[in-house]
C-alpha cells in the first residue's frame, strides 16, 4: 500500500493533478457562491443557510461564504 502511494506521489503528472484539483475547486466555489447570492437576494427574509452533503465538507468554500455575510447563520451538516 505504501509503495503504491510513493509511486503515485512521484509521478511526473503531479502538477497536472494539482492544476485539475485547483480548477475544480475554483469553479465549484464560483458556482456555489453565485447560487447562494441569488438565494439571498430572492429570499431576503431567510437569514439562515444550511449546507449538507459533500458541499458541507468543503471548508475553503464555507469560509468564503461566511465572509460574504449573506446569511446570519450558516450551518454545515455532512449528512
Amino acid at each position: 500500500c505504501s509503495s503504491d502511494l510513493q509511486s503515485w506521489e512521484s509521478t511526473p503528472h503531479m502538477q497536472a493533478f494539482y492544476d485539475v484539483a485547483a480548477t475544480a475547486q475554483h469553479y465549484f466555489e464560483e458556482n456555489l457562491i453565485s447560487y447562494v447570492k441569488k438565494l439571498a437576494g430572492r429570499y431576503p427574509e431567510y437569514r439562515h443557510l444550511i449546507i449538507t452533503g459533500g458541499c458541507a465538507l468543503n471548508c475553503t468554500t464555507n469560509m468564503k461564504l461566511y465572509q460574504k455575510k449573506l446569511f446570519e447563520i450558516i450551518r454545515c451538516n455532512s449528512s
